[in-house]
C-alpha cells in the first residue's frame, strides 16, 4: 500500500547515510540534449527522468550528510514524484535509470504498481540499466520498455535464503548457548543453538519463499504478457547476458546509453527535453563559512518544532530494529533502528495536534525489544482513541513490527510483505568453558580468589 498524505506532520528521524550523486542518466541526457529546469522547457515536450541507485530508504530525511552528497532517496519521495509525473500534462514519457539499486521485497512491488499506473494516462515508461537483479527486474517489468547495455546482464535467478549456524564453532571454543523460545516456529535463536536448521525452520522458510516467489512471478508474467509457467522456466535458466535476455523476451532492446537516448529522440522528436531528477526538491546547501556551518549544524540537529495549520495526515515511521530509548542525532549519521521513546513522543504529538486529522504508522521492522514494542503499541492506542489510525506495512512487519500494528483500525500490506511471526525468545551465551580453554592455552592456571 502506498501511504497517502497531504502534509507530513511528524517524521521519525531518518537515516543520514550518503548516497552517491554523480552524473548518471539524468545528468547525461540533460547535457547531451541541452535540457534545463522544468520552467525553462516547452511544457508539451518533456521526458521526466528518475534515478534509482543504492538502497531505497523508508524514512524520508532532508538533512544532507556532513561529508556532502544528497540525502538518500526514500520510497515515499519516489512514489510521490512518479505520481506528479503521471498528473503533469507536460510530461509525455518517463525514463527510469536503474544503477545498482537495492530494493526490498515489498519496495519493488510498490514501484511496480506505481509504474503500471502510467498506462491509465497513456504515458510510456522506459527503463534503462547496466544490470538488473531479480528484484529490480521485477519492478521494471511494469514499464513499457526495458533496455540494457550490450555488456550488461540480467541476474534473474529467483529467491533464496541463507542462515549461518554457529553451534559447531561455539562448541570448539567452549561457549554454550542457553536460549529459550516460545513457539515452535520462533526459530531466531537457532543460528547459535544448532548446527543445521530444525524441521520447523525448513518448513517455514520453504513456505515463505514459495509464497513470495509465486506472487512475484504472477505480477511479472502479467506485465510481460507471458505465463507464470514460462517465466518460471526462464528464471530456472538464469542469469542471462543482455543478448540472451533479448532473445528470451525478458528485455525489449539492447542499447548503449547514447543510442537509447537517440531512439527516444527519434520517437518523440528532436525537440524533446529531458528533465533530470524530475520532481526533486533542492535541499539545503552546507554553508562554506565555518561559523555559519556550525550554526547550520546546530539547527539541523536541534530543529525548531514545525507548526501545521492546514489539515494534514501525520506519518510516523517504525523503521528498523525496535529498541528502547531515544534516537541521538549526529552529524555523522543517525543510529539505525526504531527507538521507542522517539516514536512514542511523535505519536503523542500527532494525537494532540488539532491540525492532524489522521495518522499513518509506516512499519518496516523485523521486531526487537518486547518492552519497546509495548511502549509503541500503547502510544498507538492513545492516537486511535482520538482520530483515525491506520498502518502501512513495508518490506517486513514481523514479531514486534506486527505487534505495534495490531492497534490500528485498518492494516495495509503488500502482497510480498513479510509479517506476523509472533513469539518470544530470550537467552545468553555461557562462556565459562571458553575461559577455561583460554587459560589452559596460556599454560598456567587461572588465579585463585
Amino acid at each position: 500500500m502506498t501511504a497517502k498524505r497531504t502534509i507530513i506532520g511528524i517524521l521519525f528521524a531518518g537515516l543520514l547515510a550518503p548516497v552517491a550523486a554523480h552524473a548518471q542518466l539524468g545528468d547525461f541526457v540533460n547535457k547531451l540534449t541541452g535540457g534545463g529546469k522544468p520552467n525553462e522547457l516547452n511544457p508539451t515536450k518533456v521526458i521526466a527522468c528518475f534515478r534509482l541507485e543504492g538502497p531505497l530508504a523508508e524514512t524520508p530525511t532532508s538533512i544532507p550528510p556532513l561529508l556532502g552528497g544528497k540525502p538518500p532517496l526514500s520510497l515515499l519521495e519516489l512514489l510521490e514524484r512518479l505520481k506528479e509525473a503521471r498528473q503533469d500534462k507536460s510530461v509525455t514519457a518517463v525514463v527510469m535509470d536503474v544503477q545498482n539499486a537495492q530494493l526490498g521485497i515489498g519496495q519493488w512491488e510498490e514501484i511496480h504498481e506505481s509504474i503500471r499506473k502510467f498506462e491509465a494516462v497513456d504515458k510510456q515508461v522506459f527503463v534503462h540499466a547496466d544490470r538488473l537483479t531479480t528484484l529490480t527486474y521485477a519492478a521494471a517489468t511494469a514499464a513499457s520498455h526495458i533496455s540494457v547495455v550490450p555488456t550488461g546482464d540480467i541476474w534473474l535467478t529467483g529467491l533464496y535464503s541463507e542462515t549461518p549456524y554457529l553451534r559447531g564453532m561455539l562448541d570448539k571454543i567452549g561457549v554454550v548457548p542457553d536460549v529459550e523460545q516460545c513457539g515452535n516456529f520462533k526459530t531466531g535463536g537457532e543460528f547459535i543453538t544448532r548446527k543445521e536448521p530444525s524441521e520447523e525452520s525448513k518448513k517455514m522458510t520453504k513456505w515463505l519463499l514459495d509464497g513470495l516467489f509465486d506472487s512475484m512471478v504472477e505480477r511479472m508474467a502479467k506485465s510481460r504478457k507471458t505465463t507464470p509457467l514460462k517465466l518460471k522456466g526462464l528464471i530456472d535458466n538464469g542469469p542471462y547476458s543482455a543478448e540472451d535476455a533479448l532473445k528470451a523476451g525478458l528485455v525489449d532492446s539492447v542499447r548503449y546509453r547514447q543510442d537509447f537516448i537517440k531512439d527516444l529522440k527519434t520517437r518523440y522528436g528532436q525537440a524533446i527535453k529531458f528533465v533530470a531528477d524530475y520532481g526533486e526538491t533542492d535541499g539545503d546547501e552546507i554553508p562554506q563559512d565555518f561559523f555559519a556551518m556550525m550554526n547550520w549544524m546546530m539547527e539541523m540537529l536541534n530543529p525548531s518544532p514545525k507548526e501545521y495549520t492546514e489539515p494534514s495526515v501525520a506519518i510516523v515511521y517504525v523503521d528498523g530494529m525496535i529498541q528502547e530509548g531515544a534516537v541521538e542525532p549526529s552529524p555523522f549519521g543517525t543510529p539505525e533502528g526504531a527507538f521507542s521513546t522517539t516514536i512514542r513522543k511523535a505519536l503523542d504529538e500527532a494525537a494532540d495536534d488539532g491540525s492532524v486529522k489522521a495518522v499513518v504508522l509506516r512499519v518496516d521492522s523485523p521486531g526487537g525489544s518486547a518492552l519497546a514494542s509495548e511502549i509503541i503499541w500503547n502510544a498507538t492506542q492513545r492516537v486511535a482513541a482520538k482520530k483515525p489510525f491506520v498502518v502501512s506495512m513495508g518490506n517486513v512487519a514481523g514479531s514486534g513490527g506486527y505487534y505495534v500494528s495490531c492497534g490500528a483500525e485498518t492494516i495495509f500490506a503488500d502482497h510480498t510483505t513479510i509479517t506476523a511471526s509472533i513469539g518470544v525468545l530470550s537467552g545468553k551465551l555461557v562462556t565459562t568453558g571458553g575461559w577455561e580453554i583460554y587459560w589452559r592455552g596460556r599454560c598456567w592456571s587461572p588465579p585463585g580468589p
